[in-house]
């Protein structure tokens, strides 16, 4: 359970993962790239944090890979669905529902989490070359750099 004792919905994807190529590295900020950063004498350093609540979850899947993230079939009646969408159902109708998110456990989705929100960042102005990624050269932080 999170902190605030909700459940997370986590996917056992791995069947699923395996009719995709190998993700992509993720480029994370991480303590040990904050502690590389080297700043010019007599400035101060800002910084913020923010956590999407339910990142993965707020990303559509597109349809085509919708098919790739099935659950388990269930009763319609176990559910106490009697109509979808406009059709009524029979008392003997299985559903078999599917994910349209991005589904935690998929071993793509902190990649694209991830790139969603660096193209975000790009489109505002900053440049690849200012963001503080994990294995790479800290950036420089002399306000005349820029």
């Amino acid at each position: 359970a999170k902190k605030n004792k909700k459940v997370r919905l986590v996917i056992d994807a791995r069947r699923s993962n395996c009719w995709f190529s190998k993700p992509k590295h993720v480029r994370l900020c991480t303590g040990a790239s904050l502690a590389e950063l080297k700043l010019p004498a007599g400035e101060v350093l800002h910084v913020s944090h923010f956590d999407i609540e339910n990142a993965f979850y707020t990303f559509q899947l597109p349809p085509s890979l919708r098919c790739f993230f099935g659950c388990p079939s269930v009763w319609a009646a176990d559910l106490g669905i009697s109509v979808l969408n406009g059709v009524p159902l029979g008392p003997g109708v299985r559903l078999h529902p599917r994910l349209r998110v991005l589904p935690m456990g998929f071993s793509h989705a902190l990649w694209v989490c991830q790139e969603v929100h660096r193209r975000i960042l790009c489109r505002a102005g900053m440049p690849d070359s200012h963001m503080v990624c994990d294995r790479e050269a800290p950036p420089c932080l002399d306000p005349w750099a820029f």
